[in-house]
């Protein structure tokens, strides 16, 4: 009896554990491609996230920025001529990047807040006046002129006219140091842009206040 070999394939057998370890490998693979997309696509998320936040947090800041800066502005009016000092203080102590902005949105404002804070109204003004008690001596009744200094016009000739406040005060004596009475608004009038202007006006009075007086400009601002 003849025995025949076996033909070969040319293919060799399978290994069975083989077969199972990259099945079971390829198994473990699917999650684990998965997760790694999964946190690749959660890292592009938090990435855009920071950017916009970023971003918003820039706007923000931006916006505050305007905000101040459009606030300083609105500060600088005639019924805060007593805070100017202090608003004056805020843009003269800012950063550049404020003082910039400031300049930028509202340079008038900055020309006025630093003459009425670096200036008293007597600083300004040549004056002279006088004053006189009617029959019943109820009343005072004042007329003067006012006119602003040579080396101030250049400054205040830029604005159509300057509010000027004059006080009145009674005193009982001539050194005043007794006051019986002020009127600390007892006449406001415009200066016009020429630098000169007449004023004329009447104020109460009682003699109990004192025989003595003083009439002067108290506060200026200019009319923009």
């Amino acid at each position: 009896m003849s025995y025949n070999q076996p033909t070969s394939s040319g293919k060799p057998p399978k290994n069975k554990k083989l077969s199972i370890y990259n099945a079971v490998m390829a198994i473990l693979l699917v999650p684990l491609m998965g997760a790694t997309i999964t946190l690749g696509v959660l890292s592009g998320v938090r990435l855009n996230q920071a950017r916009d936040l970023t971003a918003q947090t820039k706007q923000i800041t931006a916006q505050t920025k305007a905000t101040q800066t459009t606030n300083w502005c609105s500060s600088v009016r005639a019924d805060n001529r007593a805070d100017m000092g202090e608003i004056y203080n805020e843009y003269r102590t800012a950063t550049d990047e404020r003082r910039q902005a400031i300049d930028a949105e509202c340079p008038n404002k900055v020309a006025i807040a630093n003459l009425v804070s670096t200036y008293t109204a007597e600083d300004v003004f040549k004056f002279d006046q006088t004053c006189s008690l009617n029959d019943n001596k109820t009343a005072a009744h004042c007329t003067g002129s006012i006119e602003v200094l040579a080396d101030k016009k250049p400054a205040l000739s830029v604005y159509p006219s300057v509010s000027v406040t004059l006080v009145f005060t009674v005193t009982y004596d001539t050194a005043a140091t007794q006051v019986g009475h002020t009127e600390p608004n007892a006449y406001t009038f415009a200066v016009p842009r020429e630098g000169k202007a007449d004023f004329e006006f009447d104020t109460a009075y009682d003699e109990k206040w004192g025989s003595y007086y003083k009439l002067y400009p108290n506060a200026f601002y200019p009319d923009e």
